[in-house]
């Protein structure tokens, strides 16, 4: 018995080969919408929703109804996705996978090509930015009991890149030390209690230190924080020495660590949600904001329905961690080809020295052997 088309194009997509026949006839003659198409021949539909965007059904609707109907782009192809139902769709399922999944796959067919596809995309994030931001993205008066003075907590993230072109000097602004990887940071505030985005910076360079960021960032929220106090990492420490703003010093301050914790899970949340952050960026590198802006009010949603909790905070540390291991490991492989090259290097130039040892272990050898 054959398996279903849809488990056939999954398998595709994994071998980055072309759809089966037999689905492509089959997409014509029923001639389904991009989600029918994406979630057909599956047991449970809900569930399989949730596995191409990351949301439950009901909660996308939810979303689709708040936005306004001009938020999106229309397309005038007869073949194009030209309802907001399927553009938002396609947007969550990219934000949810990357670049090569399934819904991209059908959505380059219906257009022809997967360059249509990522201009669609594109258009569909910088339409999207701005109606998010006001929906979702606000200073709340929510407060902590024990710290009601505090209004924000800051902390930056990095989005991984791969190593720009170009000369040596441009692409050393984008590796971070600290993470030993080339990417982008971005600096968030969040709410101290419940833990959705207040503000979000600009994009920078991965080398640029986390109070650099905070020094152009802050004259943008300034004012709405009405005189409550900023909680931030050690990092922030002589940021802005008039400021008075609460900074979590290195000894002693295991109550504010528990508090400033809420902007790790909003990272966790936020990177589980949406894979593409978590892998090397894959469009161009001025097209992070506009994606990382829409991810952020994509999460806000998603929090005020799904509280955040301590497993955000654990998946957040789990992808930084994983990045260092990253690191290591082809440091280790690095190490390990430079040496093997050495040798090789080593008995190419001096093939005398290379059979020294094999001669002296053969006459140990002999030597043994007569002495017996």
């Amino acid at each position: 018995m054959s398996q279903s088309p849809l488990l056939d194009v999954l398998e595709c997509v994994e071998r980055r080969n072309a759809i089966p026949e037999h689905f492509e006839s089959t997409k014509r003659k029923e001639n389904l919408s991009l989600i029918e198409c994406a979630c057909k021949d599956v047991k449970d539909p809900s569930r399989a929703f949730f596995r191409l965007t990351g949301f439950v059904r009901s909660e996308f609707d939810m979303l689709l109804r708040l936005l306004p109907d001009d938020s999106l782009p229309h397309r005038g192809k007869a073949k194009a996705i030209n309802t907001l139902e399927e553009q938002l769709f396609l947007l969550l399922n990219v934000l949810h996978h990357g670049s090569c999944t399934l819904t991209n796959i059908l959505a380059s067919k219906k257009l022809d090509s997967q360059s249509a596809t990522v201009r669609l995309l594109h258009s569909i994030v910088s339409r999207l930015r701005a109606p998010l931001a006001d929906l979702f993205l606000s200073f709340r008066k929510d407060r902590i009991e024990s710290m009601k003075d505090v209004g924000i907590v800051l902390d930056c993230t990095v989005i991984p890149t791969n190593r720009p072109g170009g000369r040596l000097e441009y692409g050393k602004k984008f590796f971070s030390g600290k993470h030993h990887i080339y990417c982008v940071k971005a600096e968030v505030g969040v709410n101290p209690k419940v833990g959705t985005a207040s503000t979000i910076s600009a994009i920078y360079s991965g080398s640029t230190h986390d109070y650099v960021i905070f020094k152009e960032h802050y004259p943008l929220f300034e004012s709405k924080l009405e005189g409550s106090k900023i909680l931030a990492d050690s990092a922030y420490i002589g940021a802005r020495p008039d400021l008075d703003a609460i900074i979590t010093k290195p000894v002693g301050t295991q109550e504010l660590a528990s508090h400033r914790v809420i902007v790790e899970r909003f990272f966790g949340r936020m990177k589980t949600l949406f894979s593409i952050f978590r892998k090397p960026w894959i469009f161009e590198i001025d097209r992070i904001a506009d994606y990382f802006n829409v991810a952020c009010c994509l999460t806000n949603f998603h929090i005020l329905h799904n509280p955040l909790t301590a497993i955000d905070s654990q998946a957040n540390s789990r992808f930084l961690d994983g990045m260092i291991s990253d690191y290591l490991r082809k440091q280790e492989a690095k190490s390990l080809a430079n040496e093997r090259y050495l040798a090789r290097l080593r008995n190419k130039l001096n093939p005398k020295d290379s059979l020294t040892p094999t001669i002296t272990s053969l006459t140990a050898e002999s030597t043994s052997f007569l002495n017996t």
